[in-house]
């Protein structure tokens, strides 16, 4: 299986903690009317990451779905 254990994901936690310096991770995500449920999972998806250090940037083509915006 591939799905850690939430005790494996703990320790890959701890890990990256470790990191003090570990390198900033930049996620570029474009979106354009994407659709709410698939932007919330792409969002929730790199919120969930293990290693701590991450900034997510989307950026708007000029969405017309106020969803997108906020």
């Amino acid at each position: 299986c591939d799905t850690p254990t939430p005790e494996r994901i703990e320790a890959l936690r701890a890990r990256a903690r470790a990191l003090a310096d570990g390198p900033l991770l930049s996620v570029l995500m474009p979106v354009h009317n994407t659709p709410q449920k698939w932007l919330l999972r792409a969002i929730e998806s790199v919120r969930a990451q293990v290693y701590p250090r991450w900034e997510l940037c989307v950026a708007d083509d000029a969405s017309t779905a106020p969803h997108v915006r906020n």
